[in-house]
């Protein structure tokens, strides 16, 4: 199976639908930040290797996936996540259900994979409250305070981030 197609799988089983990639930002942001967020909870979809960018972990062998030739509904009624992967998935969906207002889905996921890399990467001593301050530093966009706290706070009821 194509790794677009088990990307195509993993955005329908997460958000509901199926993504449009080619015209849409916020699809394909979101796929960045399901499939980095997926990988670092150890489910492989693929050999992508993220870095920092304008909107936080980027990989830019996964957005060439994503601009792939869409696969074909066969393709993706053939796809099966193991035992795993769906458990996985499900963790990825609940932190999707979590309160995020005033952020809309994008920008929810923009702030977990942003803080998630910040927190494992780039600050691993810094203390919440600096992650979070440095955030806002970082990316303007994401400067709600509860938002980008309630964000941190997500990421380790799911054990995506460590305090040291």
């Amino acid at each position: 199976m194509s790794d677009a197609a088990v990307i195509h799988a993993v955005f329908h089983e997460v958000f509901g639908r199926q993504p449009d990639f080619l015209s849409s930002f916020n699809d394909r942001l979101l796929a960045q930040k399901t499939i980095y967020l997926l990988q670092r909870l150890g489910v492989t979809c693929g050999d992508y290797s993220f870095r920092w960018y304008k909107h936080g972990p980027y990989s830019q062998q996964l957005q060439n996936t994503l601009l792939e030739s869409s696969p074909s509904s066969d393709d993706l009624e053939k796809i099966t996540f193991s035992k795993i992967g769906h458990s996985n998935i499900e963790k990825i969906k609940g932190m999707l259900e979590e309160p995020h207002a005033p952020y809309d889905e994008a920008q929810w996921f923009e702030a977990l994979g942003s803080i998630q890399y910040l927190k494992r990467y780039r600050f691993p001593l810094l203390s919440r409250d600096n992650i979070i301050s440095k955030l806002s530093e970082l990316k303007p966009g994401l400067r709600d305070h509860l938002a980008n706290s309630r964000a941190y706070d997500v990421l380790k009821k799911y054990s995506l981030i460590i305090d040291y």
